[in-house]
């Protein structure tokens, strides 16, 4: 789990280090956690409407899980996909086909953790130093692209039958794997399996919930609000679950040190005061 908030969390921080326009930061003001300016950055970006909006943004980790598993059975039969997807349409699942297609597990496998060349060819010797940032930056993006289809598939991804493996293998001979009757359900549906908060939380909403607590901090209506998503039961119940990560100590300390420079030094005079 805690791979999966690091891989998350690495997804959105690289996008707003940028400055961005002052019109976008105007904010409510704060009275929790920290005024850190490059947090309200970070927060107001998240949630501008005029961020781009990316395909991983309206994806689990368990619609990933299960678009593996259900890929893995229909090929590239994008209507049987989406049924087994319940909030995603055909168009959804071929959009996030070809993000999957690039960097997930059927992407060609990283030497000493760098990309292929495939992914993005190295620049000439003549290219501005302004192309030669872009292109890094475009090669982190991928790589944590790909770490975070890595976690997701770790924690939702189904541990091979290899008994019934040779039962599927003959149906698919004769061409009935979509057949009803042949049919097995994906282990991610499964009424025996038992749901989970993070279930229902994208990487964005992740991403915005903690941008949102450095903030707000444990003001989690306010946090619900900015997230649009989650209601302020769901995030107390992910609250509970994300302050098992290592991020959770780093806010926490963040907290500790805003309150003590809010605290008012005693002078000598308040203690002579206090004293008669």
């Amino acid at each position: 789990m805690r791979r999966y908030f690091r891989a998350a969390r690495a997804l959105y921080e690289m996008q707003f280090q940028m400055k961005r326009p002052a019109a976008i930061l105007k904010m409510k003001p704060n009275s929790y956690g920290l005024k850190s300016r490059s947090t309200f950055d970070a927060l107001a970006a998240l949630v501008s409407p005029l961020r781009g909006h990316q395909v991983l943004d309206d994806w689990t980790g368990l619609e990933i899980g299960l678009f593996e598993e259900a890929y893995e059975r229909f090929g590239k039969d994008f209507y049987a996909i989406a049924e087994q997807l319940p909030r995603k349409t055909v168009k959804d699942t071929i959009a996030f086909y070809y993000i999957w297609k690039k960097h997930g597990s059927c992407a060609k496998t990283r030497d000493d953790g760098n990309l292929s060349d495939d992914f993005l060819p190295e620049p000439e010797p003549n290219v501005s130093s302004e192309t030669l940032k872009l292109m890094d930056r475009l090669r982190k993006r991928q790589i944590y692209i790909q770490d975070y289809l890595d976690a997701a598939r770790a924690m939702y991804a189904p541990q091979p039958a290899y008994a019934s493996h040779h039962k599927r293998q003959k149906i698919s001979e004769f061409g009935l794997q979509r057949v009803p009757s042949f049919q097995q359900g994906l282990k991610g549906l499964s009424p025996l399996r038992v749901p989970a908060v993070l279930d229902m939380w994208t990487p964005f909403e992740i991403r915005v919930f903690e941008v949102a607590i450095e903030c707000y901090g444990k003001d989690f209506t306010r946090i619900a609000e900015v997230i649009g998503s989650k209601s302020s039961g769901d995030v107390i119940a992910f609250y509970y679950v994300w302050k098992n990560d290592s991020h959770y100590q780093v806010v926490k300390n963040r907290w500790e040190r805003k309150d003590e420079g809010r605290t008012p030094k005693k002078t000598l005079a308040d203690s002579k005061a206090n004293c008669s």
